[in-house]
């Protein structure tokens, strides 16, 4: 099955964490090699965090404890304990590692190297890779809720796919041709919809599991990047870099329902415990924009160092 975009615009969807735990976030630098640790109630950087080269994607465990860094111009994710927020050990993964997802119980988690060609399996109460699946130029990931099923984008030259793995089987069940390089995926609310970027288009494409055939495309303005759901389940975010707008759809007709305008190049999201507020790295100002869900507006702009790109909430 080659899945066709001739009547489909695309976007990318950025992988985004949402987590509880205390009032503070976490924004990975990538110019900057260093995480920053962000007040949330005061608005301002409490700390910076020195990684290895190219800190990009992020996620932190369930119970918020600890957070793993993609060190993408290395070929290590860094552990920082967010108790004292300090790197405590760092794992081999293979050259450029990318996206990331963790088990909803905290106890696994995958990893894209993209020029090590693989998926890893991290057993993450010992941090040690202990699987491992060839998968090559894979990019990013997603995973269901009941850890069953995880796919991965591989954006290999002219062999563009979804890639399904069985976790239970403990290998690759699937090959979902592309036309066009897949960027970012999640699974969005109760598992229901797989929400897929593309290059080169404007708007999520809203693909059924299973199937893996697109039902829906979510319109948004040029080069989108960055997605969210709230933790009820009845808002999903995407940003247009190009437009310097947050689009805020509900997952369940998968139409847009609201945009607000949060500033130029617009990248990661992430979003508070209540769902009172999302949370918008912003690379070309150096800033992040606190946007209020319930009246559609931004209240606030928090400075940050250099080149800010995901953001997770503890």
């Amino acid at each position: 099955m080659l899945i066709r975009f001739s009547m489909i615009v695309g976007m990318c969807l950025c992988a985004v964490s949402v987590f509880a735990g205390n009032p503070k976030a976490y924004v990975s630098e990538l110019s900057g090699n260093t995480v920053d640790v962000v007040d949330l109630s005061r608005h301002n950087v409490m700390a910076s965090i020195a990684t290895a080269a190219g800190p990009d994607n992020m996620v932190v465990t369930p119970d918020g404890k600890f957070l793993y860094v993609a060190d993408s111009g290395a070929a290590t994710i860094s552990v920082i304990d967010t108790e004292t927020d300090k790197i405590i050990t760092s794992i081999e993964v293979g050259a450029s590692p990318q996206g990331m997802v963790i088990t909803s119980d905290g106890k696994g988690m995958l990893a894209a190297s993209e020029e090590g060609n693989a998926v890893v399996y991290i057993d993450t109460t010992t941090n040690k890779v202990i699987n491992k699946f060839a998968i090559s130029a894979v990019r990013n990931l997603a995973l269901t809720t009941n850890n069953r099923i995880a796919v991965a984008a591989s954006q290999s030259p002219d062999k563009f796919a979804l890639v399904v793995i069985d976790m239970l089987k403990k290998s690759v069940v699937k090959r979902v041709p592309l036309e066009s390089a897949p960027r970012d995926l999640q699974f969005g609310p109760q598992d229901n919809y797989l929400y897929l970027s593309v290059a080169g288009r404007d708007a999520v494409l809203v693909l059924k599991p299973k199937t893996y055939r697109i039902v829906k495309h979510i319109p948004t303005g040029p080069s989108p990047c960055g997605s969210a759901f709230t933790h009820d389940g009845k808002l999903g975010l995407t940003v247009s870099q190009d437009r310097g707008m947050l689009y805020i759809f509900d997952p369940q007709t998968n139409k847009v329902i609201d945009k607000v305008f949060v500033g130029k190049q617009p990248h990661g999201i992430a979003i508070s415990k209540d769902d009172k507020f999302a949370y918008v790295t912003k690379e070309a100002s150096n800033t992040i924009s606190v946007v209020d869900l319930i009246n559609r507006n931004v209240s606030n702009v928090v400075a940050v160092n250099s080149g800010p790109r995901k953001i997770v909430v503890t």
